[in-house]
């Protein structure tokens, strides 16, 4: 067993690791910002609620990522405790977070909510 220990610390080590930037989304926790994305200044709100807590945040980035963006988080957020329901749709213990794409003028809008589950 012990000469396989090695093999399993690279193994979590290349699964879990997180984005090569670092970055993570404010008040998003442990979701990480794609590369090549910011974040839209003031376009986000959080409120503390008795059962959790409403988040809602915008990043911004190239237009024709679409396809990108969700396979990024497809492959990051299960290994982050997320159970993918949908492409766009999360959940992990009490929370669920939804991602929605959008374009306009010559950006994409990637809108994440992080809410309760009822």
């Amino acid at each position: 067993m012990k000469r396989f220990l090695p093999i399993i610390c690279i193994l979590l080590a290349l699964f879990i690791t997180p984005p090569a930037s670092g970055a993570f989304i404010d008040d998003l926790g442990d979701v990480p910002l794609i590369d090549g994305y910011r974040i839209v200044d003031d376009s986000g709100f959080l409120f503390e609620q008795e059962n959790g807590r409403l988040v809602e945040i915008t990043i911004v980035g190239d237009p024709n990522n679409h396809e990108r963006v969700l396979g990024f988080y497809q492959k990051i957020l299960p290994n982050l405790g997320w159970i993918e329901i949908s492409p766009k749709l999360y959940k992990r213990e009490n929370e669920e977070l939804i991602i929605e794409l959008n374009k306009k003028d010559s950006a994409s809008f990637v809108t994440f909510t992080l809410r309760p589950i009822n």
